[in-house]
């Protein structure tokens, strides 16, 4: 997935007394995940039982933007892992009793855009039918507001990370080829009339 920039988005909060107060979103994360199978990186992520296993890894991505006409400063990005899961590898700090990765940067300049990743390993399984969201957080000196994505690992009775459309058989030919000869053949008795 490409991250597009929030061009014209804005984070609104409500004031007292009525009126909104509304900074433009130019600070953006989108986080994301690394598929098992195709090694394609998505926001949400579905995978089978076995491959949620204790000990398993997988890798995160990411990519931070600024889309502003300013440099930013003391950049800070929080990942804050879920419980079944922890810290193994890449950039920053990790705090294994707050499950937090800290990672600061220094300035990040005016439409640059940055790509970081690292590992994560599953600490304790799930069942079947079950979620784990990992959240992620950016902020600045300039934009205290920042901007947040998450991204989700479900676990399925089968493999879902990429869902196909079922192809069509031989016997999906023949109803079709059917249809269309019945289409034919009531067009050509109305053509009689």
């Amino acid at each position: 997935m490409v991250l597009v920039p929030k061009a014209g988005a804005q984070n609104c909060t409500t004031q007292y007394g009525g009126g909104q107060s509304c900074q433009p979103v130019d600070l953006t994360i989108n986080k994301e995940i690394k598929d098992l199978s195709t090694s394609n990186f998505f926001d949400n992520l579905s995978v089978s039982t076995s491959a949620f296993t204790v000990g398993k890894e997988f890798t995160f991505r990411l990519t931070i933007k600024n889309t502003s006409g300013e440099t930013f400063h003391s950049v800070t990005i929080r990942d804050v892992f879920p419980p079944n899961m922890a810290y193994t590898g890449g950039p920053g700090t990790y705090d294994t009793g707050t499950r937090t990765l800290t990672i600061n940067m220094d300035p990040l300049p005016a439409d640059v855009s940055k790509s970081i990743t690292f590992t994560a390993k599953v600490t304790s399984p799930m069942t079947s039918s079950q979620c784990t969201s990992n959240y992620a957080a950016i902020t600045a000196i300039e934009r205290p507001a920042g901007d947040d994505d998450t991204a989700q690992i479900c676990v399925t009775g089968q493999v879902l990370g990429v869902q196909k459309l079922p192809v069509a058989g031989v016997n999906d030919a023949w109803i079709l080829s059917m249809s269309v000869l019945s289409g034919v053949g009531g067009l050509a008795l109305l053509l009689k009339k």
